[in-house]
Order: C-alpha cells, then sequence, then structure tokens
C-alpha cells in the first residue's frame, strides 16, 4: 500500500504510471461542492472536452453555470436519498445498501444517460461533486463501456466553501467543513494509485494555462481545441469578479468552527498537489478518514435524522407558504385581469374624449369663424341703423319740408284759383267789353 501511494499520491509521481489515453476517454471532475469544479469543467468544454447535451443551467449562486449533466445529477440525488443518504451527507456512502438488484438498476441507467447525454465522442468531460463519493461505481460503469476514466481532484480552501454554502444553503461552517472532509477524503482514496491530478481552485485561477498544460501531459491527452484559440473565452470566463471569498491558511488555521480533521485534511491535500512528502501526507488522510468514518457510525445517522425531520418541516412550512403565495398570485392574477379590462375600458374612454375633444376643437373653430362673421354683420347692422337713422331724419326732414312746400302749393293753387277767377271775371268783362265796342263800331259802320 505505501508503494501504490509513493508511486501514484500526486500529479508527478503519477505520471510514471501513466498510459496512452484509451480510443475513449473521460476526465472525471471531482471536488466539494462551491469547490471549482464548474470552473475547471468548463475550461476544459473550452479546449476540446465534450459536454453533456442536457446542461444544468446557471443560478443566482452560480451565475457561469454548472456544467453538469442535468439529468445524471437528478439520478444521483434519487440514488442517495433511496440508500437513506442526501448531496449534503457526511457519513459515508456505500452503494451496496440499495441491494443487488436496485444497485444494477443504477449502474445501468447511468451507462444509458452517458451514452446520451455524451455519444461517441472520444473526449468527454464529466462532472458532479456527489460522484465523490462513489468514485468506484463510476470506474465499474466506464470500464463496462471501454471508456477510461481520468481523475481531476478539483479542491478549495474549506473555510471558502463553508462561506459560499453559508450564504447558499443556510449551513454553519462547522457543518460545512464536515461535508468538505467527506467529499475530499472519498475522492482521493478512491482515485489513489490511479491516473490523476490534483487542482487547486487557487493554482486554475492563477494560470489556467499551466494547469491545463500539466493535466494534459499528466493524462497522455492533447487538447483538441489549440489554447490561443479557447484563451479569450477561458480568460473571460475566470473573471474575478465571479470570486467572492477568498481565505487564506492563516484564517483556516484560527478559525475556531473548522475542526482539526479539516485542517489536517486541507495540509494533507496540499502535500500530495505539491508532490512534498506524499507518505505521510497518505497517512495523515487515511488516519483522519478512519476516525470520521467511526464517527459517523456511532452517531452521524441520529444527526441525519435529525437534519432530516427539520427539514420535512421546513418543507411543510414551505408548501404552506407557497401555497399561501399560489392563492395571492391567483388574487393578483385576477386583480391583473380586473386592471386589464378596466385599462381597455379607459384606453377607450380616453379614445372617445380625444374624439370628443377634435369635435369640440372643430367646433371652437367654427364657432370663431362664425363669431367673426357676426362680429362683422353686427358691425354692419350698426352702420345700417346709423344709415337709417341719418336717412329718417333726412326723411322727416324732406317730409317737413314737403308738408311745407303742400302748403304752399295749396297756397299757390288757391292764389291761382283766385287769379283764374280774376282772370276769368276780367276775361268775362273784356270779352263783354269787346262785344260792346264791336257793337258800337258796328253801329258806326
Amino acid at each position: 500500500m505505501k508503494d501504490d501511494v509513493s508511486q501514484t499520491a500526486g500529479p508527478k509521481k503519477s505520471r510514471r504510471t501513466a498510459k496512452p489515453a484509451a480510443r475513449r476517454t473521460c476526465v472525471l471532475v471531482l471536488g466539494m461542492h462551491r469547490s471549482g469544479t464548474s470552473a475547471l469543467t468548463r475550461v476544459l468544454s473550452l479546449i476540446g472536452a465534450a459536454l453533456p447535451k442536457n446542461i444544468m443551467g446557471p443560478a443566482p449562486s452560480n451565475e457561469t453555470g454548472h456544467w453538469e449533466p442535468e439529468r445524471l445529477v437528478s439520478l444521483h440525488d434519487r440514488m442517495l436519498v433511496e440508500a437513506g443518504s442526501r448531496w449534503d451527507d457526511w457519513r459515508a456512502f456505500d452503494p451496496a445498501v440499495l441491494g443487488g438488484e436496485r444497485l444494477e438498476h443504477y449502474k445501468s441507467e447511468i451507462a444509458r444517460l452517458i451514452l446520451e447525454e455524451y455519444g461517441d465522442a472520444p473526449l468527454f468531460v464529466l462532472k458532479d461533486p456527489r460522484i465523490c463519493r462513489f468514485v468506484p461505481l463510476y470506474e465499474e460503469v466506464l470500464a463496462g463501456m471501454n471508456v477510461e476514466p481520468r481523475f481531476v481532484l478539483v479542491y478549495r480552501n474549506p473555510l471558502a466553501v463553508a462561506a459560499s454554502l453559508e450564504v447558499r444553503d443556510g449551513f454553519t461552517q462547522a457543518f460545512s467543513g464536515l461535508v468538505w472532509l467527506r467529499h475530499q477524503l472519498d475522492a482521493e482514496a478512491a482515485t489513489r494509485g490511479k491516473i490523476r491530478f490534483f487542482a487547486p481552485f487557487d493554482d486554475l485561477l492563477a494560470n489556467w494555462r499551466n494547469v491545463a498544460a500539466k493535466m494534459g501531459e499528466e493524462f497522455d491527452i492533447g487538447w483538441p481545441r489549440p489554447e490561443r484559440e479557447a484563451a479569450s473565452e477561458i480568460d473571460a470566463y475566470l473573471s474575478p469578479r465571479h470570486r467572492h471569498h477568498a481565505p487564506d491558511d492563516a484564517g483556516l488555521k484560527d478559525h475556531g468552527e473548522i475542526s482539526q480533521p479539516v485542517r489536517d485534511g486541507w495540509a494533507a491535500l496540499n502535500a500530495i498537489a505539491n508532490g512534498s512528502d506524499e507518505k505521510t501526507a497518505a497517512r495523515t488522510l487515511d488516519a483522519v478518514k478512519a476516525e470520521f468514518d467511526a464517527s459517523g457510525m456511532y452517531w452521524g445517522h441520529l444527526i441525519v435524522q435529525e437534519i432530516g425531520a427539520r427539514q420535512a418541516r421546513a418543507r411543510a412550512a414551505l408548501g404552506q407558504t407557497r401555497q399561501v403565495l399560489a392563492d395571492r398570485e391567483a388574487e393578483i392574477g385576477a386583480l391583473g385581469q380586473t386592471v386589464s379590462e378596466l385599462q381597455r375600458t379607459s384606453e377607450e374612454h380616453i379614445r372617445s374624449i380625444d374624439a370628443l375633444n377634435l369635435e369640440i376643437a372643430g367646433f371652437v373653430k367654427t364657432s370663431e369663424a362664425q363669431g367673426e362673421q357676426l362680429e362683422k354683420k353686427t358691425a354692419e347692422l350698426r352702420d345700417a341703423r346709423l344709415t337709417i337713422a341719418s336717412k329718417e331724419a333726412e326723411g322727416a326732414d324732406l317730409a317737413r319740408r314737403l308738408e311745407d312746400n303742400e302748403q304752399l302749393l295749396r297756397e299757390f293753387r288757391s292764389e291761382l284759383s283766385d287769379k283764374r277767377s280774376e282772370l276769368e271775371a276780367a276775361a268775362a268783362q273784356s270779352g263783354a267789353l269787346v262785344e260792346a265796342l264791336e257793337a258800337q263800331a258796328a253801329e258806326g259802320s
């Protein structure tokens, strides 16, 4: 056993036992949740490793995406629950508790989903932190598919992982430390003596090119996509703004909620990754794992049962809250429909008012024109009245003058009549005189 550790515990040593990549190769990314497994998986995909067809999408806690095969993750959760475990269980997990028939069922389902998700891709990357707890199961399935695994162990300062889980899931840092330890211990133990590569998350962020190059050399894999083609995408993807927690080793050492086994496990992983005193590091990990497994056997199930009971109550409360929320949403929906109808009615009224305003504007414009005409006619009427008054005055004057002239005419006619009478009398006298004269003349002749 010691010889196996000395030859394969770290990346430098495992290179001696590496074989050329098989016709089909699966890069199996192993690591605790919130440890950078998503980031590494995306980097590997950008340099040519195939991703699954159905990928778990981004979430508020992982804005750049998980890059996990969604259907396999769902299958893993069902398998864990059926075996009395769950994704955040810090106890050791043995798939054999499922029983032979159910275990074969899950092996068959895993193989089927891998085939459906990756097809015949010669090189593909598969990642789900849950696999850390049942790596041998995956080894068996991949072997049956003639696919050779290459193991990448991604790990991150447990304080950073705990801080992230506290934000996302409300876990205490002490509890997160236990879950971190379980994933790292099981993944390391299951891959010891295998072709593997350690990839600290900080190293990936600091120099992903170096990590990819060393990994390719370790696995005897030539990445299908040249670095120069992928560099700009990877640089943009590994943005520092996505890193929210970056504690140092000193903070881990002095942190009261992180247990000593977690600190020992962190130090041992760093020693193996750095290729320094790997034997001692492996012995440390074995001792920590033995003690950890034993503690879980004695009283771990009680804690898990308590957590399950509390979460069941929380789910029930959440169900009630969701029902209340659904009722409120239904009410809001009904109110929204009423508001929509009112809005439509209001819009119709507004359109009617706009039409009336247009009519009123037309009436106003017409009235203004008519008002101008009326003022003009009024002025003309006033002028006409003044003219009539003037003419009436002139008529009255003419009437008076006419009456005076008629009076004069009457007087003139009276005088004329008198003169005619006088003339007639004078004529009569003249006739009589003429007759007298004629008679006298006749008598004289």
